[in-house]
């Protein structure tokens, strides 16, 4: 039976599916209000050390270059996608998990927009993206999708396959850079061999040629699992409590506001009050005055 991840879920490929060692993993995605073809987007896989970094530069499978130096990892291009028909364009990576080397603790698939900052593009674009794990005889055994609204990321990592404690994991990931493809190899310490030319060099020049590769600063690190232990993810509870916590905090200051106003209102009140009191009390002895002063003058005349 298929499982269907949410963002930061994770299962156990070898406990749902322990005869499987070749894995097809599917990535696609639907386009917002333009053609699909104005969209042009690579998967690719990064294979990564304990240390969180690949070993060198063989170690990234994408289009420019196809085949992981064991030979576990296949990129098989948009063709052997078709299956997944739901979506307007996808790419497809084998993986032999078996065939991985022992070295080797996790797998990051990622897909990027092709010349994103020069055609002034970014995921806000695009309206879903998924990842599909099959078989050889085409069964799904996991899925992810992410169709909430992203910011302006230009590459996406959609999920990790992880060695944890003799198993092969999955987990969905759904994060991004404000960077290319260049911005995930530079993240994951993919430099290709000419490191020393202009940083202004663009993606493009990677279809042509790896050797002339330049690596741009990273606009944003990535955010994978530290470790390959299962993790807590909790990122939702914690903005709810920042939530709760900054509108508690709003309510108590609003509040206190309230409370000072009430207090300069009644201070005003009641010097309002004396005024009016005082100023009475002077019209109400004006008024004595005036009725029994015909009185005291006939009482002086008398007197």
């Amino acid at each position: 039976m298929a499982v269907t991840l949410v963002k930061g879920g994770n299962v156990s490929l070898t406990q749902m599916a322990p005869e499987v060692d070749a894995i097809n993993v599917l990535m696609g995605w639907k386009t917002r209000g333009m053609r699909s073809s104005d969209l042009d987007i690579d998967a690719c896989c990064l294979m990564l050390t304990a240390a969180g970094k690949v070993r060198n530069n063989k170690d990234a499978v994408f289009y420019n270059h196809t085949l992981s130096e064991d030979g576990a990892v296949m990129h098989l291009g948009s063709n052997a996608a078709s299956d997944t028909s739901a979506y307007f364009d996808a790419e497809a990576i084998r993986v032999d998990l078996s065939e991985v080397s022992p070295d080797i603790t996790k797998l990051v698939f990622a897909v990027a927009i092709y010349k994103a900052k020069e055609h002034r593009q970014s995921f806000v674009q695009v309206s879903c993206t998924s990842i599909v794990l099959v078989d050889d005889s085409n069964r799904k055994l996991v899925s992810f999708e992410l169709s909430e609204a992203v910011p302006s990321y230009q590459s996406l990592i959609l999920g990790e396959l992880y060695r944890y404690k003799g198993q092969w994991k999955f987990r969905a990931i759904g994060d991004g850079f404000y960077g290319g493809l260049d911005a995930v190899f530079n993240a994951y310490g993919v430099t290709f061999l000419n490191t020393s030319s202009s940083s202004s060099s663009s993606t493009s020049n990677l279809r042509s040629s790896a050797t002339t590769q330049s690596v741009p600063t990273v606009t944003r690190p990535p955010k994978p699992a530290s470790s390959h232990e299962d993790l807590d993810y909790s990122t939702s509870d914690s903005i709810s409590q920042n939530s709760s916590n900054s509108t508690s905090s709003l309510s108590s200051s609003s509040a206190a506001k309230s409370t000072g106003h009430s207090l300069c209102l009644a201070v005003v009140a009641t010097f309002a009050f004396i005024y009016l009191f005082l100023l009475n009390l002077i019209r109400f002895g004006l008024f004595i005055t005036f009725l029994i002063s015909p009185f005291l003058f006939i009482a002086w005349l008398f007197a």
